[in-house]
């Protein structure tokens, strides 16, 4: 102990300690010094229970994307609930119709429905679910104009191509006797988010793929006078 502290003194170019035969005393320096190390020591000690606390408790910004669609009927609600777990989260929330780029925009975390997998190889992705969507049109639209029967009826109508990166607006997936069947579909309008295209087909402007998740309030709410009248499932991208 005497050789170690004799080295640091000599290292520092100080005394920090008073020697004499009966007893050993700081030096004004040596007090100095002391209490220096004791708060570096109890710095050291604070962050490596920070560090330990943040990786058990979460706790800062979360930066999340999502489709608006997903986003508004689902992980809206989602924050609130995540929020009152982990209150010291804040929480920023981009609603979008395009992939975000993980690692360039700061996103933290994407929720996106694909219809395929995701391009870039080195991104973690999880399945959260599976969805499908559903032709809808209003009941004015069903009576003046009618309702096809099969898919290739489409044709004949307006349709509403919704244009997010998850499919092709004017190539419509659809169901026919339990097999998938791909139909070209067109219309005057094209639009970007389900919630413009539920919005235009209740104002009878033509035949909409909504997500059900979208279109259900309006099939639910008025289960006689609905809104809505459902024309063929739509197969529909899985979300991650």
């Amino acid at each position: 102990m005497s050789r170690a502290i004799a080295d640091l003194e000599e290292r520092l170019q100080t005394r920090l300690l008073n020697r004499s035969t009966r007893k050993v005393a700081l030096t004004q320096a040596g007090e100095i010094y002391l209490e220096r190390c004791r708060q570096i020591l109890e710095d050291v000690v604070r962050a490596d229970e920070e560090a330990s606390e943040a990786q058990s408790r979460p706790m800062g910004k979360l930066r999340v994307h999502s489709f608006a669609s997903v986003g508004m009927s689902y992980i809206l609600p989602a924050i609130k609930e995540y929020r009152a777990s982990y209150p010291q989260v804040s929480v920023d929330l981009t609603l979008s119709q395009r992939v975000p780029e993980l690692f360039e925009g700061g996103t933290d975390v994407a929720i996106v429905a694909m219809s395929s997998a995701l391009p870039d190889s080195d991104l973690v992705s999880h399945l959260l679910g599976s969805s499908f969507s559903i032709l809808c049109a209003s009941p004015e639209y069903a009576r003046e104009k009618g309702t096809p029967s099969v898919p290739a009826e489409l044709v004949n109508h307006e349709c509403l191509p919704l244009r997010t990166p998850a499919f092709p607006a004017f190539e419509w997936l659809l169901e026919s006797h339990g097999r998938p069947e791909s139909m070209k579909v067109s219309g005057p309008v094209e639009l970007n988010t389900a919630e413009a295209v539920a919005m235009a087909a209740r104002a009878s402007m033509g035949i909409g793929g909504v997500p059900v998740y979208t279109a259900l309030e309006g099939l639910t709410e008025h289960l006689h006078a609905s809104s809505f009248a459902q024309v063929h499932r739509r197969t529909n991208p899985n979300v991650d």
